[in-house]
């Protein structure tokens, strides 16, 4: 019994997870669901992948407020998590040699 409610219970916190499969239709046309798709992005998506290629798989950057430069492309995820969200997240992707390297979210 024991055993049952233990497995019970590791399904729900599973099944609560904010984490998708990056899917690039709602990647390009829903903003807001952009930060639950990061892990799969970063670690099944872009590894070994340029600029370009990253570009193809995610469009082109939101450069309102952020500078394009040939190291970093920054894309607007959403707003912050908090009950009071006035802060945009920004997911900044950072190349070396033009090969996609590492990643942060940050805020405005």
């Amino acid at each position: 019994m024991k055993k049952l409610i233990y497995l019970s219970f590791l399904l729900f916190i599973f099944s609560c997870s904010n984490n998708k499969k990056f899917d690039k239709e709602i990647w390009s046309n829903f903003p807001y669901e952009r930060k639950y798709m990061i892990d799969d992005l970063v670690n099944s998506h872009l590894v070994n992948k340029n600029i370009n290629q990253t570009i193809e798989i995610l469009g082109e950057t939101d450069t309102l407020y952020h500078i394009k430069s040939d190291s970093t492309l920054n894309y607007f995820i959403g707003m912050e998590d908090s009950y009071i969200a006035v802060d945009g997240m920004w997911l900044n992707l950072k190349f070396t040699d033009s090969i996609f390297t590492s990643f942060k979210t940050r805020t405005d």
